[in-house]
């Protein structure tokens, strides 16, 4: 399991493993099929997107970043750690806005709000040492997303940023991973190694993403990340059962559900997850 800026200074050649070497062409016809196949969901994915324009905070580059149209992507449901799924298009891997030129890269809500101190501390350890990187095409890739989030995560750590906004930036890496997995898993290309290191990699961040939200708990007023009291609970339950805490999940729950304050939309998800801890003890 790779650490959790794994990827950034990756900017040249990948090894290439000799099965690669020696399969290409028996697989050509395969390969080509998967091209074609992998322009056409490109080009469906472009459909949701427009171009919009930022001005860096940090070198004053003017550039333009390609966005998710609003209403344009049909939200169809949510995963239990309120991973929004969408048709079409993931609309998760276009929440980070990136400045090439200087690496600054960020949340599209937090991007241009930056002190001067903040602003001091990216130029000296962000700006100084970025190299630059590539990305293809006006649809981002899962990897390409992920080096996206690994950045922007260290940029709200250099520049000391809310444990909540470190936390939330952990849990979406996570959403990244396993819509990875997901996405190899329907093109019917998985294998287990690389499903197996892919489900490492999202683990790892859900309990990076749980140690920084109950930080950010003890820490910070609601709403945190967006998110009222009952809701940010809710979603601390989850974590919890997933990083194991299960006596942890259950008294998030318990608050929920007597709570006066939580909509019904989250004391439904509450019940709902408290019904998947009593299937997980039977089984």
């Amino acid at each position: 399991m790779g650490g959790l800026f794994e990827g950034l200074e990756k900017l040249g050649f990948k090894k290439i493993e000799e099965e690669e070497i020696f399969n290409m062409n028996n697989q050509r016809n395969q390969e080509e099929k998967s091209v074609q196949a992998k322009a056409a969901e490109e080009k469906r994915e472009e459909e949701y997107l427009f171009e919009k324009r930022y001005s860096c905070p940090i070198c004053e580059n003017k550039f333009t970043e390609h966005t998710v149209k609003a209403g344009k992507a049909r939200r169809v449901g949510s995963d239990l750690d309120l991973r929004p799924k969408y048709i079409g298009v993931d609309a998760t891997k276009y929440n980070i806005v990136f400045c090439k030129k200087c690496g600054y890269a960020a949340p599209i809500s937090a991007f241009p709000h930056i002190s001067s101190m903040q602003r001091k501390l990216l130029k000296e350890q962000i700006q100084k040492n970025y190299t630059g990187v590539e990305e293809k095409g006006n649809t981002l890739s899962y990897e390409e997303a992920v080096i996206r989030f690994k950045l922007a995560l260290y940029c709200s750590v250099v520049k000391h940023g809310r444990n909540s906004e470190k936390a939330y930036l952990c849990l979406q890496l996570a959403w990244m991973y396993r819509g990875m997995a997901e996405e190899m898993e329907a093109s019917g290309e998985a294998k287990k190694e690389e499903l197996e290191k892919l489900h490492k990699e999202e683990q790892n961040y859900i309990e990076k993403a749980h140690t920084g939200f109950e930080t950010a708990m003890a820490n910070e007023l609601f709403p945190i990340c967006g998110m009222d009291e009952m809701t940010f609970n809710y979603l601390l339950a989850e974590l919890s059962r997933r990083v194991g805490k299960i006596d942890e999940c259950k008294k998030l729950l318990g608050a929920i559900l007597v709570s006066r304050s939580a909509t019904t939309v989250v004391k439904d998800r509450a019940r709902k997850l408290k019904e998947i801890l009593a299937e997980e003890k039977s089984e």
